[in-house]
């Protein structure tokens, strides 16, 4: 199993192969043509992607490679990630792209036992979207039959929903002086009550259509929110490496039904400092 990304560079970053607006006439070049967006607007270059992902395994059985066709179990799950959606559209699009290249390509190298059908059955394409904005919370509804997978961009599906940059800090005034002093506000972070309820909007159509649902962020290395994630029922965690080893226990330690306690307790809260001060005294009081 792996997750291939379809390519998204960053919004400050224009490549010269790229046909889209320079991030420097955008008023808000966060706003701008990123993602599955650009790549629309440059349909060649997203093609010659799928296509090389689905060359997959036309360059294994170059290599001679063969695959144990007698191995009922034999898999390879080979996931396409599909960056800031906003439009059933544009899932649609790049799908009917997908199909056109599986059936192009695996007619091309066929040999003894490997028919195009035994060969689609080892390779499994699967397509999923990335939830990264407001908009891809909303559509949910109308994805979760038709993707298979969905992996949330925690980072950037905070800021969007917050109206508000990565820096979760803020200055205050200082009772004793004329100056400001940094300090979080857990308000402006994923402890924020708005960005629990489009989780669970999220969690609760993927449940109803069996959709597993990865994360990715700073959030899915942060062990104290873990618990929510685990009682939202989300499957996979993207974390940082020297997160993995004390997350994996902290993990091994968790009841999934005190955990949906959690979440539904954190979720009536009316600010993010208040969620924050709620599971570090319960988790590191």
């Amino acid at each position: 199993n792996f997750v291939i990304r379809l390519f998204d560079p960053s919004y400050d970053k224009p490549l010269k192969y790229f046909m889209n607006i320079p991030a420097d006439s955008l008023l808000n070049p966060v706003l701008g043509t990123r993602g599955i967006r650009l790549l629309l607007a440059n349909k060649l270059i997203l093609q010659e992607q799928l296509r090389s992902i689905v060359s997959i395994p036309i360059s294994l059985m170059n290599r001679n490679w063969r695959p144990d066709t007698n191995n009922v179990n034999l898999e390879y799950n080979i996931k396409i990630l599909i960056p800031m959606l906003t439009s059933i559209n544009e899932y649609t699009i790049v799908r009917e792209m997908l199909d056109v290249l599986i059936n192009e390509l695996l007619d091309e190298r066929l040999d003894g036992a490997l028919t195009h059908q035994k060969l689609k059955n080892i390779f499994k394409f699967k397509l999923g979207v990335m939830i990264e904005t407001p908009a891809s919370i909303f559509v949910a509804k109308l994805l979760a039959p038709l993707v298979d997978f969905f992996s949330v961009g925690s980072n950037d599906l905070t800021q969007y929903i917050l109206s508000s940059d990565r820096d979760i800090t803020k200055y205050v005034d200082t009772p004793s002086s004329n100056d400001c002093i940094k300090q979080i506000d857990y308000n402006f972070t994923y402890y924020n009550p708005a960005i629990l309820h489009a989780l669970k909007m999220l969690m609760d159509e993927a449940k109803l259509h069996h959709k597993p649902v990865s994360l990715c962020g700073q959030i899915a290395s942060d062990s104290l929110i873990i618990p929510l994630l685990v009682g939202l029922g989300i499957s996979e965690l993207s974390m940082e490496v020297n997160a993995i080893g004390s997350n994996k226990n902290f993990i091994k330690t968790l009841s999934h039904a005190a955990c949906l306690q959690d979440f539904t307790h954190c979720a009536s809260l009316m600010t993010g400092q208040e969620v924050y001060e709620y599971l570090k005294s319960k988790y590191y009081g």
